[in-house]
């Protein structure tokens, strides 16, 4: 008698359903038949060529070339202690800029040029002149697949003895917890990014007789970071233990 239940209830069981194989067939028959109208001329690339001129008299300035976003990337939520020595989660932010660097250019009778491949969606481009241990950069946007950029001198006051001199020699040096190093100039408030660091801080202090910077980084093992101004190279010295917004 049980047998007989168990053979009905596979019966009905069976009867339930509609046939799978036939109807994966059937739909893949149907899946076949679609088409895609795709306009004549259509470009598939997902990157061009950019060109960009740079007029610069100063055949000692270097120009080193960035992606430009528009809006902060996210790093993701860390862990670390904050100003006031607490352990803190939290989201950061940086301009991820100088981790995708496209090209570098030096001046050569007032002039460099080069070509660079972009994404398509990319409209602007992040141009950092260095010249010893200053550095100035602009963001300019892509027209027409081209970037110019003119080089303008810093402007000049007289002094007491009737001598031109610039209004400035002076960058202030930051640090940020996202790990970004970059300097600020005095008379405009404009940053330039330097570079990114090993770990996020919110100390640093500078060697002017070296021209070196140290930093400690923001959490566990708490490094001592030294940076090289000449060289834009990051070094470790030593593991601290200590947080620096404590020192």
């Amino acid at each position: 008698m049980r047998n007989q239940f168990l053979i009905i209830f596979v019966f009905l069981l069976m009867a339930c359903f509609p046939d799978i194989k036939n109807l994966n067939k059937e739909e893949n028959t149907d899946n076949h038949n679609i088409l895609i109208d795709i306009p004549a001329g259509f470009d598939y690339s997902t990157h061009r060529d950019i060109e960009v001129t740079i007029n610069d008299n100063d055949k000692n300035a270097k120009y080193d070339i960035f992606q430009y976003f528009d809006k902060p990337v996210s790093n993701g939520v860390e862990t670390f202690e904050n100003e006031s020595g607490q352990t803190v989660s939290e989201e950061t932010f940086s301009n991820n800029i100088i981790r995708n660097q496209l090209g570098t250019a030096t001046s050569n009778n007032g002039k460099a040029k080069l070509t660079i491949n972009v994404p398509n969606y990319l409209s602007k481009l992040y141009i950092r002149r260095k010249k010893g241990f200053f550095s100035t950069s602009k963001v300019i946007s892509i027209t027409n697949n081209k970037i110019n950029y003119t080089h303008q001198e810093a402007k000049t006051s007289f002094n007491k003895s009737n001598k031109l001199k610039p209004l400035t020699t002076d960058y202030l040096y930051c640090v940020n917890g996202s790990g970004e190093l970059f300097t600020v100039d005095p008379l405009n408030g404009n940053q330039t990014l330097l570079a990114s660091m090993p770990m996020g801080s919110f100390t640093c202090a500078i060697d002017p007789t070296n021209n070196v910077l140290y930093s400690i980084g923001k959490s566990s093992p708490f490094p001592l970071m030294k940076y090289t101004i000449s060289n834009d190279t990051w070094e470790t010295i030593a593991n601290l233990g200590i947080g620096g917004p404590r020192l």
